[in-house]
């Protein structure tokens, strides 16, 4: 078995970030993607990018949105491609499972995705 986890390292000033990637497959992409866009360009904390509603548009048939989301925003999907609400629970699994890394303020943080049973446990 291959593990796949899609790793990113963003930069800034040539200096270290942050690094994600993930397990799930074709769910990778679509996660890792968000989590950066999260981070990046919404400005968001590592605890608040992971807790935010996802999307999973890795799928030819249907986007996937975490329920989470706001109606006007699973509308706007809705619109585009035939879209269903999900949990982000253990099982099934509808999303990927990311991880990720963050240097902030000279403090190294760090997370998994919050649905598994272990982050609480890693967290402890």
């Amino acid at each position: 078995h291959l593990i796949e986890i899609n790793p990113v390292i963003v930069t800034k000033g040539g200096e270290p970030q942050f690094a994600v990637g993930a397990s799930g497959g074709r769910r990778i992409m679509p996660a890792v993607a968000q989590i950066i866009s999260f981070l990046a360009c919404f400005g968001m904390s590592l605890e608040e990018a992971f807790h935010a509603p996802r999307i999973d548009v890795s799928g030819v048939e249907r986007i996937v949105a975490d329920q989470r989301l706001p109606k006007d925003v699973f509308e706007a999907l809705a619109a585009r491609q035939k879209t269903v609400a999900a949990p982000r629970t253990v099982y099934p699994v509808f999303y990927a499972c990311p991880s990720a890394v963050l240097r902030e303020r000279g403090e190294q943080l760090g997370i998994a995705e919050i649905s598994l049973p272990w982050t609480a446990a890693a967290g402890a």
